[in-house]
């Protein structure tokens, strides 16, 4: 498997992912697991990361402090500016620019997360310890399930960008991914402009990098007519509200490209569905690309994963906002005119091993349990064969940690969206506790997401018209 992200302000290199040995193993009579089952990440010879199968995580250098913790005690957030991810070793500085004429602080804290404090900017996720983990962590879903950091082609050295902007740029993992894949070509004096609402980029090491405050809503953006050869967005669908249409944002970014220049969209769906067996073929990452032939069930067999649906729908339409963006850009590429040479690429990543991948499956089966195993399985299970049989897999043990990241990524948003769950309680002071720890153990010990629920996973990009003059190329 390729490496994570290379970048020394992520403290990065040579990753290699190992999948739980033992996912739906049970605690002893001591409490412990018996299994001992966990995912380990080696990130470098003094650091890796360790994913415990009940989908905690944390990641630690070589003096053994632990750093990044996805989920620590309320009122123990420390914020990612002050957080040791190493000081910068490169020569140039980071710029800082806001168009935010609020002088209070940045953010504010709900139940224990830190959230923007801007109360006209729509977007609901916390700009936390824990959601910024997720977010790195959906980073390297995005790399392996797409099998790069872009889509767009940059083949040709003479294509590779001066100058590129990243909205909604967040931690600034895939400008500093991408400034290592643009220098290991020759080619490090790539600008790199980062617009987002706060400023929680880790320091930039070495990369010619400006932050810019500013609201993607905010129509103008804070840049001149043409000034960028390169524009990528990547989730910024939990801050566009469907009464915006996207479009409107996409032709913001068309303004600021210069002709010839690459645009690159990319996002995820924030419900779940469910695959139906296919025998469609793989990408290395295990992710299946979603065509016309590619069949969802009706809804996903998990009854946690239908609770997860019907309480994120409550959240998002109430505003504005859409569980299913994937859909909406095809419509709002097409309506850009001034767009051409768009492309679509859609992935659907299970995120498990779903019950008719496994090397026992035959056509006509009986669906899993909500433990994940095969009715059939079960009436035969004093079979030895049928309990070999059950346990052949077809994947590779670094395909199995993709998913397993990927179940942890979803585990994650739901943390995110924590905060939001009164307003989906069917009675005043629902006790929500139970049904997680019950939702968790079914995700990480039990199996229960074979059903073929996924993770979907959208690209669309192209470059703007040349009206006049060609794309400014670097001989």
């Amino acid at each position: 498997m390729a490496g994570l992200y290379a970048h020394p302000s992520f403290v990065s290199s040579g990753a290699i992912l190992t999948a739980p040995q033992n996912a739906s193993s049970k605690e002893g009579e001591n409490g412990s697991s018996s299994g001992g089952s966990k995912l380990t990440t080696t990130i470098s010879n003094s650091s890796h990361i360790s994913m415990q199968n009940n989908g905690s995580s944390s990641l630690t250098f070589g003096n053994g402090t632990p750093n990044f913790i996805p989920e620590p005690h309320p009122g123990t957030l420390v914020s990612i500016l002050e957080s040791p991810l190493g000081s910068p070793t490169g020569n140039r500085k980071t710029s800082v620019f806001s168009t935010s004429t609020s002088k209070s602080t940045p953010f504010r804290y709900v139940n224990g997360r830190r959230f923007h404090s801007d109360e006209s900017i729509i977007y609901i996720l916390p700009c936390d310890i824990p959601e910024l983990n997720r977010q790195n962590l959906k980073h390297l879903l995005y790399k392996e399930v797409f099998g790069g950091y872009h889509m767009a082609d940059f083949s040709d050295k003479n294509k590779i960008p001066r100058k590129v902007l990243d909205i909604g740029c967040g931690t600034g993992i895939w400008i500093a991914s991408m400034h290592d894949e643009f220098a290991a070509r020759g080619f490090d004096d790539v600008k790199f402009i980062g617009m987002d609402i706060v400023p929680v980029h880790a320091p930039m090491a070495g990369v010619d990098f400006t932050f810019v405050r500013h609201d993607a809503l905010r129509m103008p953006y804070p840049f001149k007519d043409g000034e960028f050869d390169y524009v990528f967005i990547r989730d910024l669908t939990l801050g566009i509200p469907d009464t915006v249409v996207h479009h409107e944002v996409i032709a913001e970014c068309m303004r600021v490209l210069r002709e010839g220049g690459v645009f690159e969209i990319q996002c995820t769906d924030h419900s779940i569905r469910g695959l139906s067996p296919t025998k469609a073929p793989r990408n290395p990452s295990s992710a299946y690309t979603i065509t016309p032939t590619l069949q969802f069930e009706a809804q996903p067999r998990n009854d946690h994963i239908k609770a997860y649906n019907a309480r994120l729908q409550k959240v998002l339409g109430k505003r504005n906002l859409s569980p299913m963006p994937c859909t909406l850009m095809p419509s709002a590429i097409v309506m850009e005119g001034s767009l051409t040479n768009h492309h679509t690429l859609r992935m659907a990543l299970p995120l498990d091993e779903a019950w008719w991948e496994f090397a026992s499956y035959k056509d006509g089966d009986i669906p899993p349990t909500e433990k994940g195993e095969l009715l059939s399985e079960i009436k035969r299970k004093n079979s030895v064969s049928a309990k070999i049989a059950l346990h052949q897999s077809v994947l590779t043990e670094e395909q199995k940690a993709v998913r397993y990241m990927a179940r942890l990524q979803l585990k994650q948003f739901i943390d995110s969206m924590e905060v939001y769950a009164p307003e989906t309680r069917e009675t005043p002071g629902e006790d929500c506790n139970k049904p997680y720890e019950k939702m968790t153990a079914n995700f990480f010990q039990e199996g229960g997401l074979r059903g073929g629920e996924c993770l979907e996973f959208g690209a669309w990009w192209g470059t703007k018209k040349n009206e006049l003059t060609p794309f400014a190329s670097r001989t």
